[in-house]
């Protein structure tokens, strides 16, 4: 019972744990601020993001007048280890492979790990968010950032692809956090509920939804001017 609880957390700590390389902007980067300044990772395409304290060359412009004006920018941190599609982070007996999953962001992550709950081995994801922000992401010429609809599809076959038992994203209410405590006290396996495959699917298949319904009305739009 007590791995099986301590897997439960591990559910809940994997955003934290993410925090200080799976994306650049704001709102992410804070909570991994500490570690980062000890001995920070990220991705080539974030890498740059992370030490300028904010800017990355894919930021929209709500983002960099946020951190223009101080009110979103955070202290540079140094990014010690640029990391590539596959590489493998040791976070203590945790070993994360990293999946580059652009869109949301050109360097944003996605990380799976095995865990072991009593003889039974679990496959973990940390899903990068797949957020499509219609009034301010481009996905038509000129795109936010050259090859961001590749990179969206490219990050939706990715993410398919996966072996996925237990799933968490950096924001919480996409993988339903709150009925999956409030199920956990419920059930005589405190794991069960975090088992989510199904889930996991839909929260793709939901994000590939939205980017096709973006990817139109901006078509629409370009076509009636």
């Amino acid at each position: 019972m007590k791995r099986r609880w301590l897997l439960a957390l591990l559910a809940l700590a994997t955003p934290l744990m993410a925090f200080g390389f799976t994306k650049w902007r704001q709102g992410t980067i804070n909570g991994g601020q500490q570690y980062a300044e000890r001995r920070g990772v990220g991705s080539d395409a974030s890498a740059d993001a992370i030490e300028s304290g904010g800017i990355g060359p894919d930021s929209h412009w709500p983002t960099k007048l946020f951190v223009w004006t101080r009110i979103a920018r955070y202290p540079p941190a140094r990014v010690h280890h640029r990391f590539e599609d596959g590489d493998t982070i040791r976070l203590g007996p945790i070993e994360l492979t990293a999946h580059i999953t652009g869109g949301h962001t050109k360097g944003c992550t996605s990380w799976s790990f095995p865990v072991r709950d009593g003889e039974r081995e679990l496959q973990v994801v940390h899903a990068c968010s797949l957020t499509v922000f219609s009034g301010l992401v481009r996905l038509i010429e000129p795109e936010r950032y050259p090859g961001i609809r590749a990179d969206y599809e490219r990050t939706f076959r990715v993410l398919r692809s996966l072996p996925v038992d237990i799933w968490v994203t950096t924001h919480a209410r996409r993988f339903d956090r709150y009925r999956k405590f409030v199920d956990r006290a419920k059930t005589e396996d405190p794991v069960a509920p975090f088992i989510d495959r199904d889930g996991y699917l839909t929260y793709i298949a939901s994000a590939e939804e939205s980017l096709k319904r973006v990817l139109a009305e901006q078509q629409r739009k370009r076509d009636a001017e």
